[in-house]
């Protein structure tokens, strides 16, 4: 599972849509039908039911949800400081190399 993983399921949760979610994330629904039937295969469970209506997180999907988001949040941190206008200050004593 990557970042764009991670994103894609963090959007899908939210619209419970395929459509708008490949939209969101300038897709095809094809590419992110195949991105989730991937991870469902990884994980070794069903993360969402798909009906006409849409789609709805199994239990597995909302087991991982918060784990997803404490991952999310704490790459947002990470990548902050090195974006456009960041504040890198907080690396001043670090060395990456």
């Amino acid at each position: 599972m990557d970042e764009q993983d991670i994103e894609l399921l963090k959007t899908l949760i939210d619209t419970q849509n395929i459509t708008k979610t490949a939209k969101k994330l300038y897709t095809t629904q094809s590419s992110l039908t195949k991105r989730i039937q991937k991870m469902e295969q990884d994980l070794g469970c069903q993360l969402f039911i798909r009906s006409r209506k849409g789609i709805l997180p199994t239990p597995a999907a909302e087991g991982i949800f918060p784990e997803i988001e404490k991952i999310s949040q704490s790459m947002e941190h990470i990548l902050c400081p090195f974006a456009p206008g960041g504040d890198l200050r907080f690396f001043k004593d670090r060395c990456f190399c």
